[in-house]
């Protein structure tokens, strides 16, 4: 399938797809992508999937016939429906997997497909053959539960939590009420002594604090082993010559910051919360594997 890379901005002109993805109005922009090619009009959806930014054609539109991402449309896929809905939680392993594939996406490039293959690159073939149902699982947003995991239930698929990512600036209302994958530099830790803390991060030109509640404290470590953690990695924020450290971390979206506002996000679970730090390669540690390089002096 061809890959689009490229995209019309109205009100703007060109705009490749990195540049779209880091926009600071990247949710008004969002709404207003057309196809590149000279002549076509139709309108491009940005979309998601497995860490991976693409564009795609909007649901129903078609391109213009000399356009390169010109193709048929057959039969849609018919998909499954869903019947029911459960919650729980996710091992730390999964947590910490998830949050790794949001470290490959930052840091290791993806290699782009080639845009010049046939006019029907983009075929979309039916499937409608034995659709299944399925059972959709959802990630409790205090992060306890019973472990989900992608089974059967009576011969129904459980499907695993879907947990999207966002960087700072694609966080929009569709996410209030969910727990999504996100990060941030951190600039600034703010500690307490009644176990909460706040992160304060940046990433390009947003801003937003990541809140640590009580519930973070409570854990399957003691409270106070947390809170020795983040006085080390306060201390290591606050040196003058230190490596860049980004959190990637699951997160609770409560509201919507107004603009100019710093966006809140909750880490409500310990296990949550993993790190990036920009050596050379990249490093992915948990927090206690962090401090530990930071005691003995790695970093």
């Amino acid at each position: 399938m061809a890959r689009i890379n490229d995209a019309f901005v109205t009100g703007i002109g060109k705009m490749t797809l990195e540049e779209i993805a880091l926009h600071e109005d990247f949710n008004l922009i969002k709404n207003r992508l057309i196809c590149s090619t000279k002549n076509c009009d139709s309108r491009l959806t940005f979309a998601s999937r497995k860490e991976l930014n693409y564009l795609r054609t909007y649901r129903g539109d078609n391109h213009s016939e000399d356009c390169i991402l010109n193709f048929d449309r057959e039969e849609l896929k018919r998909k499954g429906e869903k019947i029911a809905e459960i919650e729980g939680g996710l091992t730390r392993a999964k947590l910490k997997s998830r949050n790794k594939d949001f470290f490959k996406k930052l840091y290791i490039p993806t290699r782009a497909t080639d845009t010049t293959k046939g006019k029907n690159a983009n075929q979309i073939k039916s499937d409608s053959k034995n659709p299944r149902n399925y059972i959709d699982a959802k990630l409790n947003t205090d992060g306890t539960g019973d472990v989900l995991t992608e089974t059967e239930q009576n011969g129904t698929r459980v499907r695993s939590p879907r947990i999207n990512s966002r960087e700072l600036n694609q966080i929009s209302e569709k996410d209030v009420g969910q727990i999504i994958k996100a990060n941030g530099y951190i600039s600034e830790i703010s500690l307490t002594d009644n176990n909460s803390a706040k992160v304060y991060v940046k990433f390009n030109n947003s801003r937003a604090v990541y809140i640590l509640p009580p519930s973070f404290f409570s854990d399957e470590i003691t409270a106070n082993q947390i809170n020795d953690y983040l006085r080390v990695m306060h201390t290591y924020i606050a040196r003058k010559e230190r490596k860049k450290l980004q959190i990637i971390t699951l997160c609770e979206v409560k509201k919507i910051a107004h603009k100019n506002e710093i966006q809140e996000l909750y880490i409500n679970s310990y296990n949550w919360i993993d790190l990036a730090i920009e050596t050379e390669p990249p490093k992915f540690l948990d927090l206690p594997n962090f401090v530990a390089q930071v005691v003995t002096k790695v970093f």
